[in-house]
């Protein structure tokens, strides 16, 4: 099921008590160990939630996109100077 999602584009998550997860969690992006927290379940997943509720997955999506907007930012500054760089370096004469 997993893999299914995923490659129809879904993120995927799961919880679990860490022991029998690390199978499990080579595939979902996210993880959120119910206690006890395990080296095993954090080791594995891309994202650990150490909180109960929604909140923190809400405050995760917005880091995000914030990091995603610095970074395409960052990459269109970069490309467009140079641009005018090249635009305005004069031509070898010889």
């Amino acid at each position: 099921m997993v893999q299914h999602l995923q490659a129809a584009g879904h993120i995927t998550g799961m919880t679990g008590d860490g022991v029998t997860m690390r199978p499990r969690c080579a595939k979902p992006k996210s993880a959120s160990p119910s206690a006890p927290r395990t080296d095993v379940a954090k080791g594995a997943a891309s994202v650990v939630l150490t909180e109960a509720g929604l909140t923190n997955i809400v405050a995760l999506v917005e880091q995000g996109r914030t990091i995603y907007q610095r970074i395409l930012t960052w990459i269109v500054n970069k490309i467009s100077r140079t641009i005018l760089k090249a635009a305005l370096w004069p031509s070898p004469t010889w």
